[in-house]
């Protein structure tokens, strides 16, 4: 018999770069059998890749991640993209964040993700790959 796949649900707010990542983060992660559900289903974990152009983006990203929560307390969130890139110690204290990865490590959220599962539940909070201003 085999098991259920986990789900995930990827949310993605920016540029068009962050589109393109989305998409190869959601491959990786269904290579390592996730399996990649639509906005509003139940799901397991939440990937949320954030913007950070302007004030409204970064508070669009902060409401991604506490909506996740609001709708699964019981899923992680891993977050990724110029928000956690800038401001990490700050996406690390929202609930239910479980990592936090700068733009260099966007890929490593399938590692995260089947940790998280596995019950590793410490959060990942990388260093950022630059200052912020």
């Amino acid at each position: 018999m085999l098991a259920e796949k986990r789900r995930v649900h990827i949310d993605t707010l920016g540029c068009r770069v962050n589109q393109y990542e989305s998409a190869a983060v959601a491959a990786e992660l269904e290579k390592a059998g996730f399996s990649v559900v639509d906005d509003g289903a139940p799901c397991d974990l939440y990937v949320v890749n954030t913007c950070a152009v302007t004030a409204e983006s970064e508070r669009k990203s902060r409401q991604s991640i506490r909506r996740a929560t609001s709708e699964n307390p019981r899923a992680g969130v891993i977050v990724m993209g110029c928000y956690s890139q800038l401001k990490a110690e700050e996406a690390a204290s929202l609930p239910g964040v479980i990592g936090v990865l700068g733009n260099r490590n966007k890929m490593r959220a399938a590692e995260i993700a089947a940790a998280f599962l596995a019950g590793k539940t410490a959060p990942v909070r990388e260093t950022p790959d630059v200052e912020s201003a």
